[in-house]
C-alpha cells in the first residue's frame, strides 16, 4: 500500500472523519427526490414528444426538415461507399 493509502487508512481508524448520525437518511431522501423529480422529467418529455407527433403526423417525432437534410445526406455517403467498393474491385480486377 502506498503512503498516501496508508496516512488516509490511520485517518479513518482513529475516527477523525466521522459522518453525521443522519447521514444515510439525508443520502437516500436526496436520491428518492432525484428519482422522482427525474421520473416526473421523464413523463413530460413523453407527453411531449407525443403531442409534437400529432403535431407533426410523424410518430417518431421527427421534423420534416429534419428528413430534409438526412435524406441528401445519406445520398452522399453511399455514394462514397460506392465508390470504395468499385474501387477495391477495380484494383483486384487488374491484378
Amino acid at each position: 500500500m502506498s503512503n498516501t493509502n496508508e496516512q488516509t487508512e490511520s485517518l479513518l481508524r482513529e475516527g477523525l472523519v466521522q459522518p453525521p448520525d443522519d447521514f444515510h437518511n439525508r443520502v437516500m431522501q436526496q436520491v428518492s427526490e432525484y428519482e422522482r423529480a427525474r421520473d416526473a422529467d421523464s413523463k413530460a418529455n413523453q407527453i411531449d414528444a407525443t403531442e409534437q407527433s400529432h403535431d407533426t403526423g410523424l410518430v417518431t417525432g421527427v421534423t420534416w426538415w429534419q428528413w430534409l437534410i438526412l435524406l441528401p445526406g445519406s445520398a452522399i455517403g453511399v455514394t462514397q461507399m460506392m465508390r470504395f467498393v468499385f474501387s477495391m474491385w477495380f484494383v483486384t480486377a487488374a491484378g
